[in-house]
């Protein structure tokens, strides 16, 4: 839904105004970085909770941006450049399908 927009969870009757391309497709997205990739895993962590609202947090909430800070900390300091290297590759590769071949599937 974030590369490819909110046709991806559209069903149902196709209308006028869906269509075209993603986000990442129309922005040329290419590669995968380290913030996008925590961002991504902070978002699927929203969905998997019973949050209403999906905001910074502190107090009584869960806290996203230290979730956020923790995944760019562990994938920058306790990764090695090699295996960090390696993920955002193979990140890259992902890139083409879930950007250009899924909207054309859905």
């Amino acid at each position: 839904m974030i590369f490819i927009g909110p046709k991806a969870a559209y069903t149902g009757i196709p209308s006028a105004r869906q269509g075209g391309k993603g986000k990442a497709a129309r922005n040329r997205v290419k590669h995968m970085t380290v913030g996008t990739l925590a961002y991504l895993a902070t978002i699927v962590y929203f969905a998997l909770r019973s949050d209403a609202t999906f905001h910074a947090g502190g107090g009584d909430d869960f806290d996203y941006a230290e979730f956020y800070r923790g995944l760019l900390m562990t994938m920058t300091e306790d990764a090695t450049p090699e295996q960090l290297k390696e993920l955002l590759l193979w990140w890259d590769r992902c890139i083409p399908v879930i950007v250009y071949i899924v909207p054309v599937l859905i």
